[in-house]
Parts: C-alpha cells; sequence; structure tokens
C-alpha cells in the first residue's frame, strides 16, 4: 500500500477494501473481453439488434471497472491488471469458442454478469462493514447500471 494516498480512511480500512476490489477489476476486465468476443463471433438473424446490446454491455462494464480501479488508487494503491493476472484471477467461465448465435451468447453473458453483480453486492456488503462508505456507493451506483444491462439481456432469452 503506498503511503501517497492523504484519503482519510484508515490504513487497515485502505488495505481490507482494496482487497475487495481489485478482484472487482478483474472480472470487469474478463466480461469486457468476454463479450466483445461474443460481439464480434455473434452470427444469426438477430445479429444487428444483439450485436449493438453486447456494445452497450461492453460500454457499461468497462465504465464500472474504470471507477473502481480509480478508487484503488484514490485509496493509494497500485493495480497489477496484467492479461495473466486477469485471466488467473476473474473466476468468471471462459466463454464459448468460435461462432455462436444470440441465445448461446446471450446466455452466457448473462451468466457472467449475473456473477459479477453477485460479486459487486458481496462487495458492497464487506465495504459498508469495514466502514467505507464511499466506495460502498460506488458500488452500489455500478450495479443499478449493470443491473439494468442484465435486465436487458435477460429480455432476449
Amino acid at each position: 500500500m503506498s503511503s501517497t494516498s492523504r484519503n482519510p480512511l484508515p490504513p487497515k480500512v485502505k488495505a481490507e477494501v482494496t482487497a475487495i476490489l481489485l478482484p472487482l477489476v478483474y472480472s470487469g476486465i474478463d466480461l469486457k473481453n468476454e463479450t466483445k468476443l461474443a460481439h464480434w463471433n455473434l452470427r444469426d438473424a438477430n445479429f444487428i439488434a444483439v450485436h449493438r446490446l453486447l456494445d452497450e454491455v461492453v460500454s457499461a462494464v468497462d465504465e464500472g471497472t474504470d471507477q473502481i480501479a480509480e478508487r484503488i488508487r484514490q485509496l493509494g494503491a497500485p493495480i497489477d491488471a496484467t492479461s495473466e493476472k486477469v485471466f488467473s484471477s476473474s473466476g468468471l467461465k471462459d466463454f464459448p469458442k468460435g461462432i455462436v448465435n444470440s441465445k448461446q451468447a446471450i446466455e452466457a453473458i448473462t451468466n457472467a454478469l449475473a456473477q459479477v453483480i453477485q460479486n459487486l453486492h458481496d462487495g458492497i456488503d464487506k465495504i459498508d462493514e469495514a466502514g467505507d462508505a464511499i466506495t460502498a456507493d460506488i458500488l452500489t451506483q455500478i450495479s443499478g447500471k449493470l443491473e439494468l444491462q442484465l435486465w436487458f439481456l435477460e429480455s432476449h432469452l
């Protein structure tokens, strides 16, 4: 943990919160990549609608992941989000290989997105218990945006 942050949270809280946030960054990066994979490898009669929807999911996930990573930096910690670290730490299932239809793509991304949202909810509770209301609020806002995307995806199933 870097001592350069003048954030008023106690060092113990910063360390605890950072440990909760880092896996969320990893799964967010992985979800973004998996969703782009679905976006690129999609082929069927619903292509254009689902193709565009997946780009909206990517945007929401990317924005939320960036906010989480920036919060980690506000707390003074570095971020190791190399491909190797993300791959080994994400916890998400791999997206199906090759060309996929809309149903396959949406089911895979919906499952991964639901897992990320559950991880956010778990993080909110733990971070709130640790005493960092600001970070809990940030995660709550992100969760709300991702839950909207989940609803959009589930509406196609």
